[in-house]
C-alpha cells in the first residue's frame, strides 16, 4: 500500500480538485479506481477497517 500525505494549506489545488471540506481526509484508490472517502482522526485499526470494507464494495466515482 502506498500512502501520500498533502498539506491542505501548501497543496490548495488538490485539496479544491478532491473538493476536501473536512480535515483530515483520506481517498482510497485502488487499482486506480476510487473506493471510498474518510474523514477522521488516523487511528490504525480505524483506517484498516475502513480500507477492508471499501474494497468489497464495487469502485464508484472519484470525487
Amino acid at each position: 500500500m502506498t500512502v501520500f500525505a498533502v498539506n491542505a494549506e501548501r497543496d490548495a489545488g488538490l485539496e479544491r480538485e478532491f473538493e476536501v471540506f473536512h480535515l483530515p481526509g483520506m481517498f482510497l484508490y485502488h487499482s486506480g479506481a476510487f473506493h471510498c472517502e474518510t474523514h477522521g482522526e488516523a487511528r490504525a485499526k480505524k483506517l484498516r477497517y475502513a480500507i477492508v470494507s471499501a474494497l468489497k464494495i464495487p469502485a464508484g466515482e472519484a470525487p
